[in-house]
């Protein structure tokens, strides 16, 4: 289709000055220079008008929309007999052109993404682009000298009609051409602005960072369970759809609650001298969370979460945990928390290595879930064995002399039951060597590793001895994200960490975390955090200093 738009295209410029100069004894330089003035100053329009309609419509309508004008153009171009034909006949031109130069690169980047096969698409495409080129002009030549520049030009529109038909027949294979482009690749994420936190709340690249606008609409979605499928969880305590509350998990929980907010009397994330051991407590209405979070294990002892976590909603509630098996990105509110009711909430991050050591002492499970409904995520209701377990951190917290022996073994013992609850088959299939899940741990892994340096798909591949396209959609399985868009959340997450506590400059923190555009940089910012990076960093430290 490429190569059809440019044979009905590149031959009509000529073409229409050499009629101009045959018919109406035109000045030959003045009228090309005319005619290619006409052309780029529209072509300058065109361009920045289409980028903004690709946002909406879609690079496949902005196609479509090449495609469409160029037919009309040699119709003008054939029907009018004046010079004056230019000034239609090169704005459509320019129309054309522009259109065509936003759409093409946005499309080949959507058919190939996650392939790392995206320049050699773009080649093929400008391979296309010279043939055709260079057949129109012995084509258009030949039919003018046989019968006239009028005949030339209806020839030449033939070809993206044609071109036309074929690419609404593709449009069958690939029906999400026509998807609007905003926000591609991240959906999963909802773009807003963010609160400064104190840095001792912070975990480095992979800190929670609070926002500061209004929480989006999230559609009303359960939580899921172990498997990633659909359970039964309702967004309020009261009405949680858990079965009739157990007597022995009434104590536990009422006794966390109590030692939770002796230990937390204000609204504070904390770190516990516990390792990977954090408490925290809201009492205002949360805008969205975005963070990139390392593997963990929390209990929500009082109030509701909705995070948005892989492209999946998960909704926990009172009584309930949830565990996120790997690095990735999330996005979350609170809902309604308030002074005498805050949001209470405990979380430890996992230890791979122990989660591994305690699989291999372990005897293998009877059942397991298939491999292709394992998610990244796990929502359940806790257990007494893992409320206990909680308690018994709290509890230790109140004796710090006797944290740095006993603390080592009641984190083996809380590593063990959960691997014996509702969520072990998600630790046990990302944890267990040789498994695919395993291998896609190890991509997210070696992609922390490297953020910095370029990826290729192949490369990443070979680490993990998975095929490309396996690797593609088992890691988008479990993260929401594909590896080159993980690779992206990853670096941004960075360098808006390097520019809020290490006070690095936009264009260091951009070229310190792999970026070789500085425009690329803020483009991309805006699109995840909802402002640029200059005015997000002059907001967060106004905010903190008020």
């Amino acid at each position: 289709t490429v190569g059809l738009f440019h044979f009905g295209n590149a031959a009509m410029l000529p073409l229409l000055g050499q009629s101009a100069v045959t018919r109406f004894g035109s000045n030959p330089a003045l009228y090309t220079a005319g005619t290619v003035i006409v052309a780029q100053a529209t072509m300058i329009v065109a361009a920045l008008l289409a980028s903004r309609l690709a946002v909406r419509r879609g690079y496949g309508a902005l196609f479509l929309l090449a495609l469409c004008v160029l037919p009309v153009r040699g119709l003008v171009a054939g029907l009018y007999a004046s010079e004056w034909v230019l000034l239609p006949v090169q704005i459509l031109d320019g129309v054309g052109n522009g259109t065509l130069g936003v759409a093409m690169p946005g499309l080949v980047a959507r058919l190939l993404r996650g392939s790392g096969h995206i320049n050699l698409g773009l080649g093929f495409v400008m391979i296309a682009h010279g043939i055709g080129a260079a057949m129109s002009h012995a084509y258009a030549g030949y039919i003018a000298h046989l019968f006239s520049y009028e005949t030339a030009f209806f020839a030449l529109a033939l070809a993206p009609c044609v071109g036309l038909v074929l690419y609404i027949v593709s449009l069958r294979r690939f029906p999400d051409l026509h998807r609007a482009s905003q926000g591609e690749g991240h959906r999963a994420l909802v773009p807003s602005r963010h609160r400064l936190r104190r840095p001792s709340d912070t975990g480095g690249i992979f800190a929670n960072s609070p926002r500061t606008h209004a929480p989006p609409a999230f559609p009303r979605r359960p939580g899921t369970d172990t498997t990633g499928r659909a359970a039964d969880v309702s967004p309020q305590p009261e009405v949680s759809g858990m079965s009739p509350p157990n007597p022995k998990i009434t104590l536990l929980h009422d006794a966390i609650r109590s030692k939770l907010l002796c230990l937390l009397p204000e609204p504070r994330l904390q770190e516990t001298p516990i390792e990977g051991f954090h408490l925290a407590r809201r009492e205002e209405s949360s805008a969205p969370e975005s963070c990139f979070e390392k593997p963990l294990a929390g209990l929500v002892v009082q109030g509701t979460k909705h995070s948005l976590i892989g492209g999946r909603e998960y909704v926990y509630t009172t009584n309930q945990s949830i565990v996120s098996g790997l690095d990735v990105p999330i996005t979350s509110h609170v809902v309604n928390p308030s002074r005498e009711e805050p949001f209470l909430f405990l979380y430890l991050y996992l230890d791979r290595r122990l989660v591994a050591a305690l699989l291999e002492e372990m005897p293998p499970p009877a059942e397991t879930t298939p491999e292709d409904e394992i998610a990244g995520v796990s929502v359940a209701d806790a257990d007494p064995d893992i409320l206990a377990m909680f308690l018994r951190l709290l509890e230790l917290l109140e004796k710090p002399e006797q944290i740095r022996i006993r603390a080592p073994m009641m984190l083996r013992e809380l590593h063990y039951l959960l691997l014996v609850s509702p969520h072990g088959d998600l630790l046990r299939r990302l944890n267990t060597p040789g498994t695919r899940n395993n291998q896609v741990v190890q991509a997210v892994n070696w992609i922390r590793r490297n953020y910095r340096m370029p990826l290729r798909i192949e490369t990443l591949a070979r680490q993990v001895n998975m095929s490309t396209a396996n690797l593609h959609r088992r890691f988008k399985l479990l993260t929401g994200l594909s590896p080159l868009q993980y690779q992206k959340q990853l670096r941004l997450h960075e360098a808006r960490r390097l520019m809020l506590f290490e006070n690095e400059r936009v264009s260091d923190a951009a070229f310190t975390v792999g970026y070789e555009s500085v425009t690329q940089f803020n483009r991309e910012y805006k699109r995840i955090f909802g402002e640029p990076p200059l005015r997000d960093m002059n907001r967060r430290r106004a905010t903190s200093g008020a």
